[in-house]
């Protein structure tokens, strides 16, 4: 295959920069989450298990281990994303729809943790961070899948 077909894969997949764009991102944050945690003093993934084991605890609910049951399925299938969108895989534009949802539920950024150095939207009244974290999120996760699934983005021949 030659040309934009070979850039594409099943179904419409873009298979082109953006795609290693995206993985970058991918391993990036997740390493980012793995320092921060270790920065914390926490061990990353089970840290975040055993404080919601014990925020559970003081609440009588299992809600916040179910929440972050799904925020470390989130976090565990980043590296994989990464790794087949670097690799310029479909697997991982499909990965990367299915995170997708859970992402913006549990407000796992793609790109946006880039648009915070130093801490600038804390220092915003409290509802407009919110706000503008939350539509950034948006905006991101929007933008990836545009540009992994929409013809628009393909290479040209």
């Amino acid at each position: 295959m030659t040309g934009t077909a070979a850039m594409q894969g099943p179904r419409g997949v873009n298979a082109g920069r953006w795609m290693v764009a995206w993985g970058l991102l991918d391993l990036a944050y997740f390493a980012h989450y793995v320092v921060d945690s270790i920065g914390r003093g926490m061990t990353p993934l089970l840290g975040d298990l055993a404080a919601a084991r014990d925020t559970a605890a003081v609440h009588g609910n299992a809600v916040p281990m179910w929440l972050a049951a799904a925020s470390l399925l989130v976090y565990v299938s980043l590296p994989v994303s990464g790794v087949l969108l670097l690799q310029r895989r479909p697997a991982g534009a499909w990965l990367a729809a299915v995170q997708a949802l859970p992402r913006l539920l549990l407000a796992v950024p793609t790109g946006a943790i880039l648009l915070w150095p130093g801490g600038w939207a804390t220092k915003l009244p409290g509802g407009a961070a919110v706000a503008i974290a939350i539509a950034v999120l948006l905006a991101a996760e929007l933008f990836k899948l545009a540009t992994l699934f929409l013809p628009r983005f393909r290479r040209g021949p």
